[in-house]
């Protein structure tokens, strides 16, 4: 009875393998990349959370089983250990399924966002697989791969108000076994991203993340009106936004009278808080403000001016700089000189008199830390790559996050002009910018309306249509033109997204009647003509617009000019009413 009981496991046993294709499963590994068909049904819950935990599928049903190590041969697998390191980890990377063909890899990799429009290896660009999905959730790609080794790659996601290149680093495996994090830590991780809620992706669509809370965590709607109280410190008064909802500046004293000098601090909510004490002057006054910033909590950034050694990594940021007369006090950037579509940093980086610094991803801390650099101004790409908040911090390099792509007023971009003259001491030049600018965008309240519809839209290399949600401020500013969006009621219904991907069939329904198109050329490359527009998608030429020579294309300059925000306003009043296209700033019209 035992002889046959072994004949038949023997049996069994060399049944599996030629099922399997001749490859067998390292004996102990109980992880879902090594069970396919029924025996995946059979994995025990906690296999499966550790699958789901590391980008694994742990209910496949196709793949072969992973070969064992030495034993690789032709064939499609299930990795036994998939990881990806980048961005938030809130974008969840899998890696459903691996094929080998003689040394030739393929992998097959999902980011749980559909907003993914490419990713890069090696330089070499794979378009999403299922981009001319309708509703899709997801994005697909099939990339050429590595063993065992750590591959890196980037990806273009148009999730947020301007499209961005993350970086990532994958692993896979078809022979090792999960062995990272107890069960304990991951958990953590789930209450972590739990709390956080959207991937940074998703949040940083402009005017459409959940209600935005403030440093002390209370949400803006409900956000007391009496600023933080400090130890050491009288409140003065705080300064009135016209348009910007995302930030607050206080104005205190020392307590004790020991000194006349004010300082200010800075809330930018859901973000951080920055006091900034002033010029030490006198050594009784160093004493004193010193005294006061040894007691700031440490939710607090304590700066001292005069800051004047900045590393600018967020690029929208730069044209505030500039507007607020501050560009000589920014040394360091995190964009190179071809990466610039506005003239101030392009000069000073072409005279010396600001330095490449390395990408917001991957700067080059050995120059910030000998260059003294005081703070590192970041978008919000660097929730993206924590480690390197992290180790900035580290070096005693703090980090202020502009969060200006939150605003739902287009206005309310430009006045972070003001923050950024508070910050730098230019607060006078600031405010007279920043006046002129209220003035040039007070003669859009004299714009009548006119009737007229606009689409405005990029085309993907994948053939999919970008438009913007309804609520986003680029309709908005259609709109304060005299013009109407020709998408009524658009939201992004999968996400939080400014962003809305389109069938072209989707978009011609809607949008072929629209009396304009503007080509946004800020997400892919511009056209130069409607002839070329028209070639990346033979039914544009139905459109009204193309018919009646209406085609209008954004340059490039307009994410990184919010300073001038009320231009482009502007420009669609005087393309909706024939002005002169010479007084344009972003807008050129296509022939």
């Amino acid at each position: 009875m035992r002889v046959t009981a072994v004949v038949l496991f023997i049996m069994l046993a060399i049944s599996a393998c030629a099922g399997a294709g001749g490859n067998s499963a390292d004996a102990g590994d109980t992880g879902a990349g090594a069970l396919t068909g029924a025996s995946a049904e059979q994995a025990s819950d906690q296999s499966m959370e550790e699958s789901a935990d590391i980008g694994g599928d742990a209910d496949t049903g196709t793949g072969t089983d992973a070969p064992a190590s030495g034993s690789l041969s032709d064939g499609t697998f299930v990795p036994t250990l998939f990881t990806a390191e980048g961005g938030t980890g809130k974008v969840i990377i899998t890696c459903p399924e691996v094929v080998l063909s003689g040394e030739d890899v393929q992998a097959l990799i999902e980011f749980s966002s559909p907003h993914y429009e490419w990713v890069k290896v090696d330089g070499v660009q794979f378009d999403a697989e299922n981009a001319g999905e309708a509703d899709r959730r997801n994005s697909v790609f099939r990339i050429p791969a590595v063993l065992d080794e750590k591959l890196k790659i980037s990806a273009l996601t148009t999730a947020m108000s301007e499209p961005h290149e993350i970086d990532y680093t994958l692993f896979i495996s078809l022979t090792q076994k999960d062995e990272s994090g107890t069960e304990g830590e991951k958990e953590a991780e789930k209450e972590a991203e739990a709390a956080e809620g959207q991937s940074a992706d998703e949040k940083t669509a402009e005017g459409k993340t959940a209600p935005e809370k403030t440093a002390e965590g209370k949400n803006k709607e409900e956000k007391e009106s009496e600023p933080p109280a400090i130890e050491g410190l009288v409140y003065v008064e705080s300064m009135e936004t016209a348009f910007a909802e995302t930030f607050d500046i206080y104005t205190y004293r020392l307590s004790d009278g020991s000194a006349e000098d004010t300082c200010r601090l800075i809330d930018v909510h859901d973000s951080g808080s920055y006091l900034i004490l002033p010029e030490s002057g006198s050594a009784g006054k160093s004493a004193a403000w010193q005294k006061t910033a040894d007691a700031v909590p440490a939710s607090i950034t304590v700066l001292q001016a005069p800051l004047d050694n900045l590393y600018v990594a967020a690029t929208s940021s730069m044209a505030l700089f500039d507007a607020a007369g501050a560009i000589e006090q920014v040394k360091l950037t995190g964009t190179k000189a071809d990466g610039w579509y506005i003239d101030a940093p392009k000069k000073a980086l072409a005279e010396g008199r600001m330095t490449y610094a390395g990408k917001y991803s991957a700067p080059d801390y050995e120059l910030l830390a000998a260059s003294d650099c005081q703070l590192a101004v970041e978008s919000m790409m660097i929730l993206h790559t924590p480690e390197v908040k992290e180790k900035l911090e580290e070096l005693g390099i703090p980090v202020f996050i502009d969060t200006s792509s939150n605003e739902s007023h287009p206005m309310g971009r430009t006045e972070w002009v003001r923050l950024y003259g508070v910050l730098t001491g230019h607060e006078t030049e600031a405010e007279a910018f920043f006046e002129k600018e209220k003035e040039r965008f007070a003669e859009a309240k004299t714009y009548t309306d006119t009737g007229l519809t606009a689409a405005f839209f990029s085309i993907s290399s994948s053939g999919n249509v970008i438009v913007r949600a309804t609520d986003d401020y680029i309709p908005r500013m259609i709109e304060l033109a005299g013009g109407k969006y020709i998408f009524k009621d658009l939201l992004n219904e999968s996400s939080n997204s400014a962003s809305v991907r389109l069938s072209m069939e989707d978009f011609y329904n809607t949008a072929r009647d629209a009396d304009y198109l503007i080509y946004n050329a800020t997400i892919e490359n511009p056209v130069k003509s409607i002839e070329e527009l028209c070639g990346r998608s033979a039914l544009l030429s139905d459109f009204k617009a193309v018919q009646e020579g209406h085609v209008w294309q954004v340059q490039r300059s307009l994410y990184q000019s919010p300073d001038i925000a009320a231009r482009m306003i502007t420009d669609l009043r005087l393309m909706l009413t024939g002005g002169d296209a010479q007084e344009m700033t972003f807008l050129e019209q296509l022939k």
